[in-house]
């Protein structure tokens, strides 16, 4: 098969496993890694097509060999292709250390074409052959549950039927990617080829015992709040347990709405700003408070040893596993319970992750790309000048906003404040949203108290400065007016189509069953239920989308220049690009990702951007 202009030979494949009472991927606890490492967990076989030819049935006790026999012996480079080649590409990986050419994978491919779908084989095989029924996926899965590799040999019956629904799984992945790749952008397979290999080929290694240490420290802090806020963990876990605490000691309860379902309920969670007004208002029950908070923080205690469990199972080397196409405007999500794409900077759960030796840490972020994106598609030109000659666009806001000069030095708080302006403006945030989001503490910061008035002149402040950007939300309720009747047209590096805007490399913003609502706006079905479409929303999905598209370009542009002297790509956190690079070539290969994410594609070539980064033994940027 020929892909990227080079010939493959596609070998698919899909093993089967045992799985069953405490050793399954649908346990909450368990994750990819834990489950190989479980004592019941054994291969009961695995079905191989290699390029057009029949699917075979390898049994455990020769597949090894046969596997070893087919990387080891193929005429062309093999491109391994899967549905969710994660899970099978790490087990190739942790078992036999068989490496193929290129990673592809159609659930990856469904996330893209059909974001907020469903992308199990089940779902994909119906979408893309509505009318087929022989084209689809078996039942007899639950048949095998707690089912032994020993038991299902000794079987012919069983053994035949796993067989049969395995070889019908792995020729509904090949006609799957066979029916979806024409349709599919090449760039696009080559970031799932990258994705896959970060968690299939894992290069970071953990610190352990720096990890330990923090960790260990993180409990003794977290039992010590508990322990002074005087009530059993449970009562602090519990919300209607201490929702009645604090009506006992005559806290009056301040309720939000629920943003899925609309109703009310109590605003008991940490980052609530009706939590912290009771909080603020009751000075004298503050412990009741920060034990709320920190029984309810636990997260990273428990992240910390699944990292220490994984890169345990792992020899300690950390995968870095990421769901491709997890937002419908194409970043990243967290996977097996790791979620790497959180790592707050100077936490152990970053700084732990280290090089392995000989190799440095090369860390590239891009600076400011959605802010830069948004004035450069509103043609703010005032903002994009700011950009381009170097200026703090931060500082340059806040200076607009305080009648005097700001800089990051002399006034870190009047910056900071402009800073939350120029990242949160942008998207049509009215004064009431600002005002509350303030008060609750924006990008980490402390709480800021507005009165009405006073948010209401910095959103307007906002408005006035940046003119081109409200109006460029006019564009966009009129784009989405024109999605819903089908009105076909360019807008600038976009193409507007019925329910959908085709970016500019092939990809597409989706809106299913755009209709209007009984307000006389616009919502779409999300994949979980109706939500509103306006103006604002609209850009700020294509600020995000398009922003993805340049960072995921320059990304495999750093991958491609610095794979061939042994260097790679092994993580995506947000905006920044982090890299594995050999001691040697390291100040090379770090100008090298600066100078990607300095250079625009070419349907934005006048686009402003810049980046900063630095080299370490250890992810700390």
């Amino acid at each position: 098969m020929n892909i990227f202009g080079r010939d493959y030979t596609l070998v698919t494949l899909d093993f089967e496993a045992f799985f069953g009472t405490g050793c399954s991927l649908s346990l909450q606890a368990m994750n990819t890694y834990t489950y190989l490492d479980h004592p019941d967990f054994s291969l009961h076989g695995v079905g191989v097509k290699v390029d057009n030819g029949a699917t075979q049935w390898i049994a455990p006790d020769v597949l090894e060999d046969e596997l070893r026999e087919l990387f080891d012996n193929a005429d062309k480079p093999i491109a391994l292709l899967c549905h969710n080649t994660n899970f099978d590409g790490f087990i190739l990986h942790h078992f036999w250390g068989l490496y193929p050419a290129l990673y592809l994978d159609t659930l990856a491919m469904s996330r893209g074409m059909f974001p907020n779908r469903k992308h199990g084989l089940k779902d994909l095989a119906e979408r893309l052959w509505p009318g087929d029924p022989s084209m689809r996926k078996g039942e007899e899965l639950v048949n095998f549950r707690n089912v032994t590799t020993e038991q299902l040999y000794g079987d012919p019956e069983l053994l035949d039927s796993m067989a049969e629904y395995c070889i019908q799984d792995v020729d509904l992945t090949h006609a799957a990617f066979l029916r979806m790749a024409p349709f599919y952008p090449e760039d696009e397979l080559e970031i799932i080829h990258l994705t896959t290999q970060m968690a299939c080929q894992p290069l970071l290694e953990l610190d352990r015992e720096q990890l330990l240490e923090a960790r260990d420290g993180w409990i003794a802090d977290r039992q010590a709040i508990i322990d002074a806020a005087g009530v059993a963990e449970s009562t602090l876990n519990s919300n209607p347990k201490f929702q009645a605490l604090l009506e006992k000691n005559g806290v009056a309860i301040i309720e939000k709405a629920d943003l899925q379902t609309g109703k009310m309920k109590p605003a008991l969670g940490k980052a609530d700003l009706g939590f912290q007004q009771m909080r603020d208002a009751n000075p004298g029950l503050k412990h009741l408070f920060d034990g709320r908070v920190a029984a309810k923080s636990a997260g990273e205690i428990r992240r910390a040893d699944r990292f220490l469990e994984t890169a345990s199972i792992c020899g300690g080397r950390m995968p870095m596993p990421l769901n491709y196409y997890s937002a419908a405007t194409g970043r990243y999500g967290g996977s097996e319970k790791l979620n790497v794409q959180n790592m707050n900077r100077g936490s152990a759960l970053r700084t732990s992750l280290c090089s392995p030796d000989g190799y440095m840490v090369a860390v590239a972020d891009s600076s400011n790309i959605e802010a830069r994106m948004l004035a450069w598609l509103a043609g703010q030109e005032e903002l994009l000048h700011v950009f381009r000659t170097g200026g703090d666009v931060y500082s340059h806001f806040a200076t607009e906003l305080y009648g005097r000069p700001i800089s990051k030095a002399d006034n870190p708080h009047e910056r900071f404040i402009g800073k939350v302006c120029v990242l949160g403006l942008g998207y049509g945030q009215g004064h009431n949203r600002f005002r509350d989001n303030m008060a609750a503490g924006m990008l980490g910061g402390p709480p800021v108290i507005y009165s009405d008035q006073e948010a209401r002149n910095v959103v307007q402040t906002y408005r006035t400065i940046n003119y081109m950007i409200p109006l460029y939300w006019q564009q966009a309720q009129q784009a989405i007016a024109d999605m819903y009747m089908g009105h076909d047209g360019d807008w600038g590096p976009l193409r507007i189509t019925r329910n959908a805007i085709i970016m500019p490399n092939g990809m597409a913003l989706q809106y299913p069953g755009l209709r209007t609502d009984d307000e006389g706006g616009f919502e779409y079905h999300n994949g979980r239920f109706w939500t509103r479409l306006y103006g604002p929303k609209l850009v700020e999905n294509i600020t995000q989308a398009l922003s993805r598209i340049v960072l995921f370009q320059q990304m495999l542009d750093i991958n491609r220049a610095i794979t061939p002297h042994g260097g790679r790509v092994v993580l995506n956190v947000h905006d920044e690009v982090i890299a594995v690079v050999p001691d040697d070539t390291a100040e090379d290969d770090f100008g090298t990702m600066i100078n990607a994410l300095r250079t625009p594609p070419s349907w934005c070539s006048d686009l402003p951007l810049d980046g900063e980064g630095g080299i370490s033994r250890s992810y700390d940027k």
